[in-house]
Formats: C-alpha cells, structure tokens, sequence
C-alpha cells in the first residue's frame, strides 16, 4: 500500500470500525501506558498499515486474522505524526483487529492526556480535538474515520472515572491493586471526541431529561455550585430534542468540571469537558454575565451532540459547520428559554471581534483549506466561531425560521451517524425553502472579509428611494477593493416615517443597486437589530438624520452605529470628528450594550491614539460622557432593579475609575474591595468584580500581596471560580513597576493555574502601560511560558503582541522569527498588521483629536 508523500491525511483503503482502549493512568504519575484493538476493514491486502501516534512508543504490535496473528514491526514518521506498521506477511482484504501495546507521558500544555491542576485539585484528563487523540492511543485521527469507543481505565482505588460510555462496572486488580473500571461500547464517534477523566470528583445525583440520564461532575466539595448548570440542562436539552426533531443519540450527558482546561468546553459526546468558571456558580455571588456565559456554553456544547458528533465535517476546513452552527444554536436556545437576558445584544462584543479581523488583510474564508494538526488548530478564532454565527443568523432572517429550521431537520437526518459538507446543509436548507441558498451562502463562506455598504437617498412619488453600493471593507486605508468581488447581500433596513418605525428586507445582488422604501423615510438605519455582518456607510445627510433620532434605535443599533461610524474613522474614510460629535450625542445612555460600545471606543481612544498631552482633555470630555448615566443611576440600586441596570452601574463605574481616573470613584471602589474581601456576597455580583480591579491600578507590593493571598485562600476553600476570577482579573490592573514586576513572575509559578496563564497576560499586554514590560519579560521567559501554554491558547498570546507601539514590530518579527508558533502564524500576521494600524491611525487623527477635544473644552 502507497504511503502518503504530501500531507497528513492517512490512506483511505483501512476503515476503523471500533476502538477497545485499555489504558492506565493515575495523577501521580507522569506516564500513562496500555493498549488498543481496533476492528478494521482492508478494502485491498496490504503489509502495511499507516495510523497516527505522536510522542507513544508503541510496545507488541500485531494484526490478529481470525485464530492468526501476525507481528508488525514500526516505523515512525514524527513530522507526519504517524506510525507504519510492516507485518510479517501480507494481511488479507476484509476485516481484522490490530492489537498495539503503547506507552507515554501527560502533556504539558493541556492536550492528549494531561494533568489538570488548580490549587489543591487535580485530575487526568483529556483533550482530543483537533488532533490530539494520536497522543493518547494509536488511531485513525481524522475526524471522517468514525467508529465505536470501548474504554477500560485502570487506576487508583478511590478515584472517579469518566469516559464516554457508560459504567459498566468495577472490580480490584489483585496482582496490582489498581482498580479497573469498564464501560459500555458507544455509538460511532470521530477519534476527536474520546474524554477521559480520573481524579477526585463529585456527582449530582442523575436526572433524567427527556429519557436522558443527565449528571454534573465537580471536583470535590463544589456541588452545589453545580446547580445553575442542572436548571440550564433542564432547559436546553427538551429544546434540542424539539427543535431538531430526533432524539439525544447518546446514553448520557456527563457534565464535567476540570480543574485546568485549554479550551473553553469540549463537547465530548456523552462526557462534556469544561472550564470550571463556565460550567459552576455560587447563586449569592454570580454576576448577570456569569450566568448567562455558563448558559450559552452548556448550550452550545449539548448542542454539539446533534450538530458536529452526530452529524460531522468531514475534515477541519468545514470546521465553521460545527463550531459556527453550535455559537448561532446556543444563542438562539438561551434566548428562547429567557429571552429577557438580551442574549443576542451581548452577542454583538463578539460580532465586532469577528468584524476587526476579517477587515484585515491577513484573514481567511470561513472555508478556508487545511493540510497540517497546526493548521487546523488555527481555524478555532473568531471568524470560525462567531463570522459564522453571523452568516447563519443573517440568512435565518432572510430564509425565515420555519424552512431554516425545516432545512436543518432534512439534514440531520439524512446525515446521521454520517459525515457531512457545507454545500450539504446548504442544498438542505434551499431544498426546504425553495430558494438558491448555495449562491449566497457561498459569497459569505468561501470568500475573505465582508462588505461595507454606502446608503444615499433620493425621492421619488413622495417615497425615498435608497442608493446602496457594497465593496470590501478593509480596516487599513492603504487597501482598497479591487472591484472583483461582492456579496449576495440580506439587507434589512429600519427606517422612520416620523410616526414610528419599519424593517424593509431587500437582497442585493450587485455591485450597486436602488431600493425603494413603501414611504418617506425622515431617517434610515441600515442594519435593523444588527443581524446582518457588514458595515454601513450612511451619507453626511442620513447621518445627520439618524444622530438627531439616536434614541429611536434599539441598543443594538445604537452600538452598530458606534462601531460603523469608528470603523469608517480606522479605515480612513471618515475623519475623527465625524465620530466624536456621534459620540458625545450618546452622552447619558445607560443602556449597558451602547455602555459597553462607547466604553470600548473610549478605550482605544485613550491607549491606541491620544498622546500625552491630549490624555488630560480626553479624560475629561470622558468623564462628561460618562458621569451622566452613573449619577442617574446612582451606586447602589433599588430592591427591584433589573440585571441590565446593575451591569450599565458596574460598566460606569469601571470607565470612571480605569479610563477618567476619577479618584473619588478609586476611593469608593477601593473601600467597596475591602468590603468584598471580608464577603464575597456583600457587594453586588456585578459590581464586584470591577471594584476589586479598580483597586489594584494604584496597588503597592503589600496591595498585590493581599490580592495574591485572597485568591489563594479562595481556591484554596474551593470557593466559586467567579469568586477566585476577580482577583486573578485584578492582578492585570496593577501598573507600578514593582509590584507589576512581581504579578509577571506569578505566571512561572503554580500560583496563577495554567489555564489562566494567558488571560493574564493579554490582560497585561491590553494596557499600555504593562505592555512593553509584559513583551520584555515573555521574550525573557519564553521556553517557560510556552511550556505550559496550550496550542489554543498561545495564538491568542501572540496576537496580542499586537497592542504594542509601532517601534517594537521589527523586534516581534525577528522574535517569533525565532521561536516560531505553527498555530499561530496567522495570528502573528494579525498582530503586525494591528500595528500598522494603529500607527497610521494616531499619525492621521491624532492631531484631529487634540484639536476636536480644544474646541469642545472652548465651547464649554
């Protein structure tokens, strides 16, 4: 049989067909061994046999035909992570099981197998996708080689163990004294979604839901910290069953906590994985966020069970179909279980990440080709993810709900236990709508970037007519639209007749195209409740028109137009004041998602673009802006004050503090953070965690001590990971060199857990004022803090190289010219070109702002 010369994809003669993974693992140990016979079927004979194996070292190797078995002898091929096994004779066409013996060692950086670690809590676990099943046990690790699992665990007595399957049973090995714990087969599963777990956990007694036997495993002494998540399950999962019309495939849903985990949760079928802080509350002390993180997550990965294990991609470059579908699904399920959350309102923090990146040069198709494990690593950022919710949400506007979800029902069930492509569901979803969704779904999949769309307005027979022309949206000025590509474009326009307002749907074919509006429009907005993924570019007169109107928006279009109208100032297509005149007409708003909006602009106002002799002005007209809305709302709140009041209050405060470095909002803060300290729960939830933070910018070295001690002693006493959150979170605001320099060596340590490892330092790297320090002590540090960096994790480490000034960029080039990351090489292009950016951004505006900021303070 011919070796693969190119790539990493395995010859396709060999189907797997079932797994039986025997293996041994305790936490006390870093090596880990057994042994796996997997059923497989030759379509030609063969004497040799290509599988996956990275950092194994593969023991007995045999084919067993019938009653004969035939020894193999290995070769490896590291680059290619695989293994060759050359038998003796000739194995003949048909089935067989191969039977490998193997042997390895607990990855370091959260991957394969691992060890977990948080304070006093650790556990083995697992981490297959995308492609670190190979690191475990010897496979077929591509994610169309579906096939059954059956785990044996063998470990200490006294310890828990998760896998996929079902318990079966346990008994004492009496010649080693390890306990052997057996579970049932599963249904077909891709080698991607194998868990395992073995440390020291509590269960909730088992729930069934809808027939499905439902628990949530803590580590110990957390329990009732895992009761949000059971009334989150009770609500998702019915709708799932609903909404897709079949049944739960699997025999159970295993809802683990881990103590250390690169990804956010892992969607492992029948035994999801989680980070604690996304899975365990405390119902005294959670804030609005908390809650509602914890519920999309679980969401999202129960929605994975249809979406992606049961129906799967065929390979990585469709990954958007799980990961994509699974973020657009989970939104929609929190936001019919409780639709007073604004689920889709907060959805828009992850919309604009999305939209930065893709106006990038150095983006990619949300289809994008995948050849190497590093590659397809990469695909899990924000364009995956959340572009691709977008898209989906868009065309469901579009399509309409009922054939959307029609579509989805055919697909499913055409494609179960099968393997699937995008131009699959797409054809589905047409079929059932009895529209072309291929040809405009494909513009936004398998073309880079989105439009921006220019809106003009003329009149005609007393209606407005609106001139809309598309080209590509690039962020950085010096690009332009070469006028070869566009969009079939779901356009949905809100507009007013001065009585009250509409939603006109149109889709645009071209380039550039006239929509009559039914009516006289007084002002239009062209991207109704920000369903759609493009930016609108209002002419001076509808601007105008819709500044006057502000408030007639929902908050999400009143953040949509923030964004826009910066996007436009970034790109080099509207001058800063144009934006700061919107900007101060926000003045006052409390709503906390245009909050949010003009806090972040302000943000990068203050670090991106202001120098030092603006930063006084700047803070101040800030400060106009933004005191309003927190006197109106005062500190404290009434008994009956709604979640969305209490986190605009806790937004105010930490702009006042962090940004206007208002010393009265210190002052309070810092008295409310000792407050909190003596009780987590006597400061409100949402509050809490900003006054904690805003306590630590001014913190000496006994200040930092204190924070670094109440999060020890927190972990410690297995409080809420919220809880312990807001301390880690603090020791990011910290800015005297000392006790900075002191928070950077906590990274080295065990103090702050792997997991959170890079949280902290992108934290650090987004203040300019711990930037350069943060960059000079990784480049010192590098080995140490890459060791321990999960794959996922340090390509979010490396792009945030790129909030530092324009004179370190040559330094990062050379830098990671030398270390380089394989699974972040997009990342570093996103980082340098972030610098351009913003280098060309303060070079053009910067003198702008300064004069706007002279005339504000002399109008005064």
């Amino acid at each position: 049989m011919a070796h693969p010369e190119a790539g990493y994809r395995l010859p396709r003669e060999i189907v797997p067909q079932a797994y039986a993974i025997d293996l041994t693992t305790t936490p006390r140990r870093k090596g880990f061994s057994g042994s796996v016979a997997i059923e497989v079927c030759l379509a030609a004979a063969t004497d040799s046999i290509v599988l996956h194996a990275r950092g194994l070292k593969l023991g007995e190797v045999a084919a067993r035909v019938g009653r004969k078995r035939i020894p193999a002898t290995v070769r490896y091929q590291h680059a290619r992570e695989t293994a060759s096994l050359h038998f003796d004779r000739e194995l003949p066409q048909g089935d067989l099981t191969l039977e490998l013996t193997f042997a390895g060692r607990l990855d370091p950086r959260m991957h394969g197998l691992y060890l977990a670690r948080s304070g006093p809590e650790v556990a083995v676990a697992s981490q297959c996708e995308a492609a670190d099943a190979r690191a475990i046990f010897p496979c077929f690790d591509e994610p169309d080689r579906k096939a059954t699992f059956t785990w044996t665990v063998r470990t200490d007595p006294g310890l828990t163990v998760i896998t996929n399957g079902v318990p079966k049973g346990s008994r004492k090995d009496p010649k080693t004294g390890l306990a052997v714990h057996r579970f049932e087969p599963t249904p077909v599963l891709p080698t991607y979604l194998a868990a395992v777990a073995v440390g020291r956990f509590d269960a909730t007694q088992v729930r069934h839901v809808r027939g499905v036997p439902c628990r949530v495993v803590v580590p110990e002494g957390k329990l009732a910290q895992a009761e949000f998540a059971e009334e989150v399950t009770d609500a998702v999962l019915p709708w799932f069953t609903t909404y897709f019309a079949q049944r739960y495939h699997y025999a159970k849903i295993d809802q683990v906590a881990v103590p250390g985990f690169d990804a956010g949760a892992m969607e492992n079928a029948g035994a999801i994985f989680y980070r604690q802080q996304l899975l365990l509350l405390d119902e005294a002390t959670a804030s609005w966020h908390g809650r509602k993180q914890i519920a999309e997550t679980i969401a999202h990965e129960i929605a994975h069970q249809w979406f992606g294990n049961r129906v799967t991609m065929h390979w990585w470059d469709d990954l958007w179909l799980n990961e994509a579908f699974a973020t657009w699904i989970s939104h929609k399920a929190v936001d019919g279980w409780r639709p007073d959350w604004r689920i889709w309102d907060d959805f828009l923090v992850l919309r604009r990440a999305a939209m930065g990146l893709d106006a990038l040069e150095s983006t990619h198709p949300i289809y994008a080709p995948v050849e190497s494990p590093a590659q397809a690593t990469e695909m899990f950022d924000a364009i995956t993810y959340y572009k691709g919710c977008c898209v989906l949400r868009q065309l469901e506007a579009w399509i309409g709900e009922g054939p959307f979800r029609e579509g989805l029902r055919s697909y499913m069930r055409r494609y179960k236990d099968r393997n699937a492509a995008g131009a699959d569901l797409w054809h589905a979803i047409g079929v059932a709508a009895d529209i072309d969704v291929d040809t405009v779904a494909q513009s936004w999949t398998e073309q880079a970037g989105f439009p921006v769309v220019h809106f003009e307005a003329s009149e005609r027979a007393g209606r407005t007519v609106l001139h809309v022309a598309q080209r590509r949206f690039f962020a950085r000025h010096d690009l332009r639209d070469t006028g070869n590509v566009r969009w079939f474009l779901p356009l949905q326009i809100r507009w007013s007749d001065g009585k009250r307002t509409h939603v006109h749907r149109a889709l645009v074919r071209e380039r550039e195209e006239a929509i009559e509006l039914p009516g006289r429009a007084v002002w239009v907005h062209g991207n109704a409740d920000s369903i759609g993924f493009y930016r609108v570019e209002l002419s001076e007169k509808l601007l105008d028109a819709v500044a006057g109107a502000v408030r007639e928006l929902t908050p999400a279009e009143r953040q949509a137009l923030l964004d826009d109208v910066w996007a436009l100032v970034l790109a080099g297509a509207q001058p800063i004041d144009r934006f700061l005149d919107l900007l101060a007409a926000f003045r006052g708003d409390a709503d906390y998602v245009v909050v949010e909006a003009m806090a972040a602009r302000a943000a990068v106002l203050l670090h991106r673009l202001a120098d030092e002799a603006t930063v006084p002005a700047l803070r101040r007209f800030l400060h106009q802006l933004f005191a309003p809305a927190l006197a109106a709302l005062g500190w404290e709140g009434a008994a009956d004050e709604g979640p969305d009041r209490a986190v605009a209050r806790a937004e105010l405060v930490g702009v006042l503090g962090e940004l206007c470095r208002d010393e009265a909002v210190l002052d309070r803060a810092t008295a409310l953070a000792e407050v909190e300290a003596a009780d987590p729960s006597a400061v409100e939830p949402n509050l809490a965690g900003v006054v904690v933070r805003l306590s630590a910018i001014r913190a000496d070295r006994k200040r930092v001590d204190r924070l670094v001690g109440e999060y020890l002693a927190r972990r410690e006493r297995r409080a809420s990971p919220e809880e312990q959150s807001r301390y880690l979170r603090a020791l990011a605001a910290v800015e005297k060199s000392g006790p900075l320099r002191e928070v950077l060596s906590l990274t080295l340590g065990e103090t702050i857990p792997q997991e959170q490892l890079v949280s902290v330092l992108r934290a650090l790297f987004a203040r300019p004022t711990q930037a350069v320090a943060t960059w000079r002590f990784l480049q010192r540090n590098w080995a140490a803090v890459a060791g321990r960096t999960g794959p996922m994790a340090i390509s979010h480490l490396v792009e945030a190289t790129g909030r530092l000034p324009a004179k370190h960029k040559r330094e990062i080039e050379r830098f990671f010219a030398k270390h380089p990351v394989e699974e972040a090489r997009r990342a570093l292009q996103q980082a340098l070109e972030e610098i351009d950016l913003y280098a060309a951004l303060r070079k053009r505006e910067g003198p702008r702002l300064s004069a706007w900021l002279a005339r504000h303070e002399g109008a005064r």
